[in-house]
């Protein structure tokens, strides 16, 4: 709901008027990056931005070929990430010396994930799947019905063990 995941999210309807079913992907970042990334915890690793940066490229062009796939078949598909109504506001709030910033969008990866079963979140509101956190994510709105997978979890953090580690080990505490 626009409560949760921001004032200006879309819904499925709103981006594909027929959209009967959101299929979600996670890309688990390789080991060799998430290690590389536990170097320094001021700034990301040079393998972490690459995966960051070209990871994100790699998925336009996947789901953006899965969607055309789906077109020419005959079945109507939308990528919120890719449609032109996609966007993300940035507010910079003044809180004390530093300032804080808060952003939303149309459209979340990480909550449509969680709609899919793909992970639940954790203390920093990232999400978990069983492969980690580590990664990007995708998801396709497709006007085509296709079988669900089951989720693996009930509530909304299920894979947070509230250890606290996330958060010692971000730059931002």
């Amino acid at each position: 709901s626009k409560e949760v995941i921001g004032a200006n999210y879309s819904g499925p309807f709103q981006w594909l008027p027929k959209a009967k079913s959101v299929m979600a992907l996670f890309l688990p970042f390789s080991e060799a990056v998430r290690s590389s990334n536990k170097a320094d915890r001021t700034d990301p690793s040079k393998e972490w931005l690459y995966a960051r940066i070209e990871g994100q490229e790699f998925i336009s062009k996947y789901t953006g070929a899965i969607m055309k796939m789906l077109e020419d078949e005959g079945i109507n598909a939308c990528v919120p990430a890719l449609d032109e109504r996609f966007d993300v506001r940035i507010e910079k709030k003044i809180k004390s010396l530093k300032p804080d910033f808060h952003a939303d969008s149309k459209w979340s990866e990480r909550h449509a994930a969680y709609a899919c079963g793909l992970g639940t979140f954790g203390l920093s509101r990232g999400m978990i799947t069983e492969k980690g956190m580590a990664g990007r994510f995708a998801s396709i709105i497709i006007a085509a019905e296709f079988e669900p997978t089951p989720r693996k979890y009930t509530g909304i953090d299920d894979y947070c063990i509230k250890c606290g580690v996330c958060a010692k080990n971000c730059p931002a505490k």
